[in-house]
């Protein structure tokens, strides 16, 4: 299993209390970062996943990594974000009036979770036309939460961060399921 940019370390800490074989698995997860300049490597690895039904998870900016490499998918070629390009078109993911920081509702098939959030970015709900078809959507308060592929294994991403909620005794559903998937897809 392969974890991208720079905020892997407690991702990590959270799948090995699930599963402590989860690297031997066959999956991808995009973490968030603070290094976003180069996304196009990450674009394709996601496009991959996606294309070969690999199962794939993407955390903070790595969800709206795949919002963007699936916006692209549509014909949409200069789809970005504006933390790189704030002369995109389309800007599917904007910048907030403020910073999105602490412990928020999330509601997700029906139930409700406590999530952990820290993000200046998010879905531009204005271009919510490219998601509805094919995907499961979750909102909070104008903010996309969670997005997850129809017809793909497992092809999710959350604004939120599941691992910061997770723990040895009470691990997170999301990163369970994951993991799930990846050790089918071996």
């Amino acid at each position: 299993m392969d974890l991208l940019n720079d905020f892997t370390t407690s991702v990590e800490k959270s799948l090995t209390e699930i599963d402590a074989n989860w690297k031997s698995y066959k999956g991808l997860i995009v973490c968030g970062t603070h290094n976003p300049k180069d996304i196009d490597k990450t674009i394709e690895r996601i496009r991959m996943a996606r294309e070969n039904n690999i199962p794939f998870l993407g955390i903070c900016m790595g969800f709206q990594v795949a919002l963007i490499e699936w916006a692209r998918h549509l014909g949409h070629f200069g789809a970005n974000t504006a933390e790189i390009d704030q002369n995109a078109t389309p800007k599917i993911i904007v910048q907030l009036p403020t910073i999105r920081v602490g412990i928020r509702p999330v509601y997700w098939r029906g139930k409700e979770s406590m999530e952990s959030h820290w993000h200046n970015y998010a879905f531009a709900r204005k271009h919510a036309g490219y998601l509805e078809k094919d995907w499961e959507l979750s909102w909070t308060d104008g903010i996309l939460e969670v997005a997850k592929l129809r017809d793909h294994r497992f092809f999710m991403g959350v604004q939120f961060h599941p691992e910061y909620e997770s723990s040895k005794e009470s691990p997170h559903f999301i990163l369970k399921e994951f993991i799930a998937h990846a050790k089918m897809a071996m």
